[in-house]
């Protein structure tokens, strides 16, 4: 063989080992918490619909399936972590330039994983052979599962089966979800480990107990045990100050409210700031699906123009006034940072003790390039937060003064965590990008409605376009 290809073949060898063993360094210098977390708040965050109250309150009676075995081979605890370290492995292998998963890598993102067996004959899902897995990789024979049900959803927001894990005092210990996408489950471990980095030390996020390949409906699937996060989340935090019985209760748990607003402000700026490369260039794909999708959805709301018309709102004026404000070049919004992507009040949950915990970090892996570097947009981050947490806000009966008090609150904090001065062009671009896909999900959703038997529809849209008119205003 030519010596100069095998000279390019050792060093292309050498820099893929260097890759694969980042996470491991990573990993190893971070240790775990044993938390135990509020029912309640775990399965609300998988089957409700945050933005407003409940959708299911009850996620049904706990499941205690027989000992069967489901394994399709003895696998002990230590075989498990050593998957789950190449499993981490290959999904930073995955990353590439542009933010994407690389498809050469999804191809063997199951080798080496242990195959359990969970689709029983009748076509469901058999949790005993999910209940000894997770068993066995949380070092536990004391557990059962509990599915999570709600939302006309099979398990999680997704429609992928989720699980609590609960030990016999009934408290919940971990989460184990099923991914039918390869994708979303690399993202999902990919950004767990960007975000698991022992720089940051103002959140944290979930530990991946152990990962494992099954067949659903004839396709792979993977299975994913993580931690909960302590505590509770913001939405459940927002409820507790609309449902609070007196005055002073109500005052208690907005003052707590407050201090999470706060501590998820300081942990978003560190996020943005802290990684070596934040401030560069943003990606050119992130910033072109941004104009791409608001420009979809302000069509479809121009579509449902006679829905708004209902409610007094002109639809083409609404979008002439969205695009009055979005940015010429989405990418040249300010620096880049890596980001959570999914910044939500149900993706975050705040504890007094263990203080701001991320989940659902799948998106995070869409804002590094291959290398690890920055390449999402802050203003993404700060926008989501802020929209998502005023709209749940306003339609759970807050004040005004009590919206406000809660923006300077997380504003406050993000400053103080380093986060990056935003422009005004920044936060009403990326701003009205979430406010028009409110707007629009909502006016489907009345529009679906043909007989208006649905009071509460109308409320949401109504929310939604405030929300809206609101976030073309932003300044800071």
């Amino acid at each position: 063989m030519n010596n100069g290809i095998v000279s390019a073949l050792a060093s292309a060898k050498d820099r893929l080992k260097i890759l694969a063993g980042k996470v491991t360094e990573v990993l190893a210098s971070r240790t775990s918490e044993a938390v135990q977390v509020v029912e309640r708040d775990v399965e609300q965050k998988e089957h409700v619909d945050w933005r407003g109250r409940d959708a299911v309150d009850q996620a049904g009676e706990p499941l205690r399936a027989p000992d069967t075995k489901g394994l399709d081979r003895a696998v002990d605890a230590d075989t498990i972590s050593q998957s789950t370290r190449h499993a981490l492995d290959t999904a930073v292998a995955s990353r590439m330039n542009d933010g994407g998963v690389n498809p050469a890598v999804l191809e063997h993102i199951t080798d080496g994983l242990p195959r359990i067996h969970i689709e029983a004959a009748d076509g469901t899902v058999d949790v005993a052979a999910i209940k000894e897995f997770a068993g066995t990789a949380l070092g536990r024979d004391d557990i059962e599962l509990r599915p999570v049900i709600g939302g006309g959803l099979e398990g999680g927001r997704t429609g992928d089966p989720v699980y609590l894990i609960k030990d016999r005092p009934d408290s919940v210990v971990a989460v184990a979800k099923v991914f039918r996408s390869p994708e979303m489950y690399v993202r999902e471990l990919s950004g767990t480990q960007v975000l698991s980095a022992p720089e940051f030390t103002r959140f944290d996020v979930p530990e991946i107990h152990g990962v494992a390949v099954t067949s659903l409906n004839g396709k792979d699937a993977e299975v994913l045990v993580m931690s909960v996060a302590p505590g509770r989340s913001i939405i459940n935090m927002i409820h507790a100050v609309a449902d609070a019985p007196t005055d002073a209760a109500r005052a208690t748990a907005l003052d707590e409210l407050g201090t999470a607003m706060s501590d998820t402000g300081a942990a978003l700026g560190e996020l943005h700031s802290r990684p070596v490369g934040s401030g560069g260039a943003i990606s050119r794909a992130f910033a072109d699906t941004q104009d791409s999708e608001i420009h979809k959805d302000l069509g479809k709301i121009v579509g449902h123009r006679d829905v708004l018309r209902e409610f007094g709102v002109d639809a083409g004026d609404l979008a002439q006034r969205v695009t009055r404000v979005l940015p010429q070049g989405w990418g040249e919004l300010g620096g880049s940072a890596i980001t959570h992507g999914d910044a939500n009040p149900g993706n975050i949950f705040w504890h007094p003790d263990n203080g701001v915990t991320f989940i659902d970090n799948g998106n995070a892996h869409l804002a590094v390039d291959g290398m690890g570097r920055p390449i999402g947009a802050p203003a993404y981050d700060v926008t989501g937060l802020r929209g998502w947490t005023n709209y749940a806000a306003r339609t759970n009966d807050f004040s005004a003064a009590e919206i406000d008090g809660l923006n300077r609150a997380f504003t406050d904090g993000y400053r103080a965590g380093g986060g990056p001065v935003l422009s005004a062009e920044s936060l009403r671009g990326y701003g009205a990008r979430l406010g028009v896909w409110n707007v629009m999900d909502a006016a489907q959703q009345v529009g679906a409605d043909t007989l208006r038997t649905k009071p509460e529809l109308a409320r949401t849209l109504r929310d939604a376009v405030d929300g809206l008119n609101e976030t073309l205003e932003w300044t800071s």
